[in-house]
């Protein structure tokens, strides 16, 4: 297993640096642990009336070396039904 940490960055508000991580199988789980926190963290977003589309999760490995960005856009889809 590997340690990945997952930074969070906000629009206009900074960042957040994961100093502790998690353990997972491969950079694939990696990305889907960062999707689900995105959700997370969108979901108590709305309840606020807020939504920031444009923040990101960067997951880097123990090295500090940045692998991949998870926008949160990319976290959910956004659909639109004609006549509601």
């Amino acid at each position: 297993m590997t340690r990945y940490y997952f930074d969070l960055h906000e629009c206009g508000r900074g960042s957040v640096i994961d100093d502790e991580g998690a353990e997972l199988e491969s950079l694939e789980a990696a990305r889907h642990h960062a999707i689900a926190a995105a959700r997370g963290i969108m979901a108590e977003e709305v309840g606020s009336g807020n939504l920031c589309l444009g923040c990101a999760i960067t997951i880097r490995d123990g090295d500090g070396v940045a692998l991949m960005a998870v926008p949160f856009a990319e976290a959910l889809s956004i659909t639109f039904v004609d006549g509601c």
